[in-house]
């Protein structure tokens, strides 16, 4: 038997407000108490709600989402990613639109102009190199733009991550500090990464083989 559709009174009545007030945070949740907007955030993420665009009492109605790209599905540390911007996003009314470019620039580019397409509330990148195109299409967007896993200094971008550089330099100072000379660097096969490039320059930095 096919379960009964939840309805904008089974979340009003959860969260202790009025169909009406549920319709409007729907359609514009700037326009409803924020107290109120996270109750009902809070709601319509416990139970899974989703409009139902086939109903007319849904036209126009817009979920607000939250580009995401990647450069792999295959890298764990992007899976764990993903469910901590989920695990916000969600609780705050927000869906996420998750897309790959496979380290790929040229790739990323193209995803950057698709996502934005979908007139996404903000984007979440996980490198900080851009072509020059792609930084335009950023630019214009007047989104907020999160840069994350490096630390960086782009204008205009909110910015949460680390130093890859020092931590390749505190890595290889104390390996040296504990009489150790014959250093060994593994690197994964990733040209875009901040990792590939930070690593071996800490190297020449103490001027050994990288």
């Amino acid at each position: 038997m096919k379960a009964q559709r939840i309805t904008l009174n089974d979340i009003a009545a959860l969260a202790g407000v009025t169909k009406m007030t549920v319709s409007r945070y729907l359609r514009t949740p700037d326009k409803v108490k924020p107290e109120t907007a996270e109750r009902i955030a809070s709601v319509i993420a416990e139970i899974g709600y989703e409009p139902d665009p086939d109903n007319p009492a849904m036209i126009g109605v817009v979920v607000p989402r939250i580009g995401v790209l990647i450069p792999s599905f295959h890298n764990q540390i992007f899976a764990d990613l993903l469910a901590g911007i989920e695990s916000v996003t969600a609780a705050h009314g927000y869906q996420t639109l998750v897309v790959n470019y496979d380290y790929d620039r040229q790739r990323e580019e193209e995803q950057i102009a698709a996502v934005l397409a979908f007139n996404v509330k903000g984007l979440l990148l996980t490198e900080s190199a851009h072509t020059l195109r792609a930084d335009k299409y950023l630019n214009a967007a007047k989104i907020p733009v999160a840069e994350v896993m490096g630390l960086t200094d782009n204008p205009g971008r909110i910015n949460v991550g680390f130093d890859n550089f020092k931590a390749g330099f505190d890595m290889t100072n104390m390996l040296l500090a504990s009489g150790k000379r014959q250093i060994r660097l593994f690197l994964a096969r990733c040209p875009t990464c901040a990792t590939s490039s930070a690593t071996p320059a800490t190297a020449r930095r103490w001027k050994m083989p990288g």
